[in-house]
């Protein structure tokens, strides 16, 4: 379908135009505007897509995760963003990526609703979510979330903007009733403990929310996670593995920090991403023994609550 899609693609410029009367649940403005940037660049562009709601979430997250220093401008960003001007082929994929996407809002709105049946009804999903020309695969801040069109992940498997769109959704929703923590205000053990169990409430629980829709599309095998999700074993060791890593940090939890506590935070998001399959594990436990509404109740109440209910459970299965 993509090949298809790449021979009927209308001039940027032109994109616009034939949109469908169903109202969109994505922005594109940032994707479209970088679209029109890329085939004619001017500062008067970069300073209209420095001003989209897309850039001023991505300033947002910026800020609270460090992904640029705290001084970069929303221009800055949007600047460093479009500096690699994109192959014509690349440029055809994205494009084709965009038209797949915007002819389809009745998907939009659909994984949208994904996410929704999977948070609290004060952490509905309000926003549009925004579709952006670089800047991570996507990313959620507060109320708003984004995902990147030019990331390879998406040129390569188009269908898979829907489960990801369910994952930053979700993450948004949650945010909204439980903020994520300012990285930078971390100084303490016993912070970045806390942190970790926040990020693994926040991840799972994203895991977790989109695991149905990829089995219903057969697409739990195009995801690390979901497949280490799916084998019981591998599943098993990695949660032995992540235990481990929160008990050091928990037992250290009195000592200075330094750089070597915060090594934790690599081994729990890279390699085996042990936050995100422990986390999903844990919200699958959850609603498997207390329902979808024990699993949002816990969601409500925050992570003290979710690990709480958790342990609670297992300690219940695992006692003769």
């Amino acid at each position: 379908m993509l090949c298809v899609l790449v021979q009927l693609i209308p001039p940027a410029c032109c994109l616009a135009e034939s949109a469908p009367a169903v109202p969109s649940a994505f922005d594109f403005s940032h994707l479209t505007l970088a679209i029109d940037y890329f085939e004619n660049p001017s500062e008067s562009l970069l300073i209209e897509i420095a001003g989209t709601p897309a850039a001023a979430h991505l300033k947002r997250h910026s800020d609270r995760t460090g992904y640029y220093p705290p001084s970069t401008t929303a221009r800055d960003i949007t600047s460093d963003l479009l500096a690699e001007i994109p192959s014509h082929a690349v440029l055809q994929k994205v494009k084709a990526l965009y038209l797949f996407a915007r002819e389809r809002p009745a998907r939009q709105r659909s994984c949208l609703a994904r996410a929704a049946a999977y948070l609290p009804i004060g952490a509905q999903p309000k926003n549009p979510l925004h579709i952006t020309w670089g800047y991570d695969i996507g990313v959620a801040m507060d109320d708003h979330a984004s995902l990147n069109f030019s990331h390879g992940h998406f040129l390569d498997q188009p269908d898979e903007i829907w489960f990801y769109c369910i994952h930053e959704a979700h993450h948004s929703g949650v945010m909204q009733i439980h903020p994520m923590p300012l990285i930078s205000d971390i100084d303490s053990v016993r912070e970045l403990y806390d942190f970790v169990r926040y990020a693994t409430f926040l991840e799972g629980l994203a895991v977790h929310a989109a695991r149905s829709s990829r089995r219903e599309a057969g697409a739990l095998g195009r995801d690390r996670d979901y497949v280490a999700l799916e084998d019981h074993e591998v599943r098993n060791r990695i949660l032995s593995d992540y235990w481990c890593h929160l008990s050091a940090l928990r037992e250290a939890s009195d000592l200075p920090l330094n750089d070597e506590h915060w090594k934790v935070v690599d081994q729990m998001s890279s390699g085996e991403r042990l936050w995100y399959v422990a986390g999903a594990a844990m919200a699958n436990l959850i609603e498997r023994e207390l329902g979808r509404t024990g699993l949002l109740e816990s969601i409500e109440q925050g992570p003290e609550a979710f690990f709480n209910t958790y342990q609670e459970i297992w300690t219940g299965i695992s006692t003769p």
